[in-house]
């Protein structure tokens, strides 16, 4: 039984909050319950699961309230179980409310049918019951919980706040699980959004991101902070295994000497990975290439898991630098993957996700790394050989995924293989259209196959690209990230942190990292169709109703969050839309055959006013394209006439049907296409915005940080200033230097020169690591606090050059990108590169 604890006075104020709190809960819990044992209709599968959920939130109340109304004086059996059922019921409610939002994804994505059968609502009680069952009978076997923890909650009993393991059973007993579900649930909640909007995140685009990037960017991340925690207990093996040879000690400068190499064999090997980026996407392409990288992961994680019952820091040093390899490879060939699988709407959006992970491998080294955890004596060659895990998933994982299909197409030239992969990751059948946008990138630039690093550097084609990429890279590794971390620990015991809670700070920094750059791809409001029958007007907004038999209108999930009415019956004399989109039109009540020869097709919309006549027709969608001939089906095909457009303020399109009014299915039928995704803030804002905004932002922090790093000894708040700076510059760098310039990589190359341009982007961004990590202490000595100046100055010329040069890439694909960029390098053609390329011997052309 635990020893008693001092009482802890419990305030009437806070006694009364927790109180109504419990109140309040308990009433919701017990009515939903209430209304399910009344009422046997509502008894639906989805509506078990609310009850699920209730019973949690009420059995936590009761014990709360139990908990508030109990003076707990020492340790007793009451404290103990009141510990226990408070600590089930609250991981229990985290895991079904991530139940709920699972299966409402997974409802939404089998459209009419819900998920499954009742095996998924039995899985359901294993984990949501089970995990929770298993934790607390853990913690009251071993005497963890029944400890008075009032400081923290009223009246709540739960585990001994100054034990040395306080930690891991905080994040045991709850802290854990409510952080995974505040990480699980926005996720869930993007994936619903977008598949509600017809975004076309497919399952297999989602999955094979996920995938991709927990695969390889989670290692960038990870090995970047795994070995902070454990220095002195690394360092002390070093010292122990020499003297176990040689009968003495290391010296102090061989001893730094030792750990520097072992610290920056990482980088190093990161510059050798982007080096190997072209030979091996274009040999074992995107794929294959981060299946191939799995073994500078799987094997590092050996020798590192090994090194010290093998008694050699050798085997650490190696594995650093297989594993730096495997860093430069992922970081380069990720992106490169993620761009070429997504449609243009998404590319943003996924092209951020590499840097979610990289920040989130940050966060679990950190949190790994805690003393109480694995940054130990017995748990640091366990901290290090976690890092294969991810990639012995991705091995068996990623093969089920397609390839590239630019790879495919353009470089394999397998049009079978490539359209198979599209279709698999768009979810449709009909990829004619983004096919044929991939050949005519192919043919034009057909000449220059595939780009050397060299021949990128020549040409002068590609000139503002190669040197917006050496900026923008080079910016984003010199514009303090490094330093600022370096910083941190010496900022926070500054401020009053205690030495042993640093840990625990530093990690929540990295948490803040986590949250921004998922920031970065956060969800905007969009807008709603409204039909009415005014003058055989249809107007619409953005949503995509879903089929129904006699092609009626169904109202669409988005009308959660806003009242959406479908009108049966506006005539068809005319529709209007904004932004752009397609029409479906549909037989009603068994309406005439589609004519064999369409007369005339719907409109693109936009800012400029088009208009086509000819081989298409106006019918069902898939998607957004920029213009008729992209909207094909075999379902519905109706002809019209005087097709024609009108740009006002948002772009109007009339057409009048070709028919009697019934004749045609009635354009009060139709199911209308989401125009734009807007579900991204990456998508909304664009590229260059949130790289201004990134880069001003640091720039700010270091400003300030560097006057309150040199007040700091003279005023007593400026510890305060100093970490508001740190979060600042963590805050504004997760927005747009950390993530955007390897997206646009994939954005403002082409397919013959993307390669080569990784490999260059890479090499900047690896030895800007590398060179900090070298010479920044040399600079602190020096400059001490000003060390920040040279950093914002940095920042502030990293922002000129991008407002001066670098375009938006938004929502344009990669042709209209090197449309910019031809202007910008002042080439009359829009791929120039042809041309330039006949200076080379055509046995280069491959290369």
């Amino acid at each position: 039984m635990p020893p008693p604890a001092p009482p802890t006075e419990l305030v009437p104020s806070e006694r009364a909050v927790v109180l109504l709190s419990c109140a309040l809960s308990a009433l919701g819990s017990g009515l939903l319950v209430a209304t399910h044992a009344l009422w046997p209709d509502l008894r639906s599968r989805a509506r078990r699961l609310l009850l699920f959920l209730s019973l949690a939130d009420l059995l936590s109340a009761a014990s709360y309230f139990y908990g508030v109304l109990q003076d707990f004086e020492g340790p007793s059996w009451d404290c103990v179980l009141q510990g226990a059922l408070s600590t089930f019921a609250n991981t229990s409610s985290f895991f079904w409310t991530v139940a709920i939002a699972l299966y409402l994804y997974l409802s939404i994505v089998r459209t009419s049918r819900g998920p499954g059968d009742g095996r998924l609502l039995w899985a359901f009680h294993v984990v949501s019951w089970g995990i929770p069952l298993v934790i607390t009978v853990a913690a009251v076997t071993l005497r963890k919980i029944g400890y008075d923890a009032s400081d923290v909650s009223v009246g709540w009993c739960w585990i001994d706040l100054e034990a040395e393991d306080r930690v891991l059973w905080m994040l045991l007993t709850g802290k854990l699980w409510e952080m995974l579900a505040y990480v699980t649930l926005p996720v869930i909640y993007l994936l619903i959004r977008k598949h509600i909007n017809r975004a076309r995140l497919t399952p297999v685009l989602a999955l094979a991101t996920l995938i991709a990037a927990f695969g390889s960017s989670f290692q960038y991340g990870y090995n970047v902070a795994a070995i902070n925690s454990p220095a002195e207990l690394m360092k002390a093996f070093y010292n122990e295994t020499y003297y176990d040879r040689i009968g003495e000690y290391i010296n102090e400068f061989s001893l730094t000497l030792l750990w520097s190499i072992s610290v920056s064999m990482f980088p190093f090997g990161g510059f050798l990975g982007s080096l190997m980026v072209g030979p091996l996407v274009n040999t074992l392409g995107r794929k294959g290439t981060l299946l191939f990288n799995n073994i500078f992961s799987i094997v590092p994680a050996i020798l590192m898991g090994c090194s010290e019952v093998a008694k050699s820091f050798e085997m650490i040093i190696v594995a650093r630098l297989l594993v730096g390899i495997c860093a430069g490879l992922s970081s380069n060939v990720v992106p490169m993957y993620l761009g070429e699988l997504a449609p243009k709407n998404l590319r943003g959006a996924l092209g951020v996700v590499p840097q979610l992970f990289i920040t989130v491998g940050i966060l679990a080294a950190q949190i790994l790394g805690l003393r109480s955890l694995l940054a130990n004596e017995a748990g640091w060659p366990i901290l290090l050989g976690v890092t294969g895990i991810p990639a012995a998933l991705q091995l068996l994982l990623l093969p089920f995924f397609p390839e590239s299909p630019r790879y495919l197409l353009i470089q394999k030239k397998d049009d079978v293989a490539a359209k198979t992969a599209l279709r698999e990751l768009r979810g449709w059948d009909d990829v004619d259209a983004e096919t044929q946008e991939i050949w005519e990138e192919d043919r034009a630039e057909k000449a220059a196959g595939f780009i050397s690093v060299l021949k990128l550097l020549r040409m002068r084609s590609l000139r503002w690209q190669v040197i917006s990429i050496v900026v923008l890279m080079g910016g984003q590794q010199l514009s303090g990230v490094n330093a600022i971390y370096y910083y941190a620990d010496q900022i926070y015991l500054s401020a009053g942190v205690r030495a042993q809670d640093v840990q625990y700070v530093t990690a929540g920094t990295g948490a803040v990292n986590v949250l921004m750059t998922v920031c970065a791809v956060s969800v905007p409001g969009s807008r709603v169709p409204v039909c009415h029958q005014d003058g055989g007007h249809l107007e619409s907004g953005e949503s995509w109703p879903r089929k129904e038999p006699g092609a009626q209108w169904r109202r669409a999930p988005r009308s959660l969050l806003s009242s959406l009415w479908a009108v049966l019956r506006c005539q068809p004399v005319s529709w209007r839309g904004w932004g752009g989109g397609a029409v479906a039109c549909g037989p009603k009540d068994g309406g005439p055959s589609p004519p064999s020869t369409p007369e005339a097709t719907a409109v693109r919309g936009g800012s400029s006013p088009t208009s086509h006549t000819g081989d298409n027709y106006l019918c069902q969608g898939h998607h957004v394209t920029n213009g008729a001939p992209g909207l094909r089906s075999a379902e519905a095909r109706w002809p019209f006439k005087d097709t024609h457009t009108h740009t006002h303020t948002h772009t109007h399109t009339h057409t009048r049907a070709g028919g009697r009014t019934g004749e045609v299915g009635l354009l009060s039928l139709p199911r209308f296409l989401a125009l734009s995704l807007q579900v991204f803030v990456v998508e909304l804002l664009g590229r260059r915005f949130l790289l201004l905004l990134g880069f001003s932002i640091c720039f700010t922090a270091c400003c300030v940080l560097t006057a309150a790093l040199s007040l700091q000894d003279t005023i007593s708040w400026m510890p305060y200033v100093s970490i508001a700076c740190i979060i600042s510059y963590v805050i504004g760098h997760a927005l747009g230097p950390s993530p955007i310039p390897a997206l646009l990589i994939t954005e403002i190359f082409l397919q013959s020169s993307r390669p080569a341009a990784y490999m260059v982007g890479g090499s900047v961004h690896w030895l800007s690591n590398f060179t900090v990590g070298l010479i920044f202490p040399f600079i602190q000595v020096g400059l001490g606090a000003y060390s920040f100046i040279i950093f914002a100055m940095i920042c502030v010329l990293t922002t000129i050059y991008t407002f001066l040069v670098v375009p938006e890439t938004k929502s344009k694909t990669f042709i209209e990108i090197n449309e910019i960029f031809t202007k910008m390098n002042k080439m009359s053609e829009v791929h120039p590169e042809k041309e330039e390329l006949k200076d080379f011997p055509p046995s280069t052309a491959g290369q």
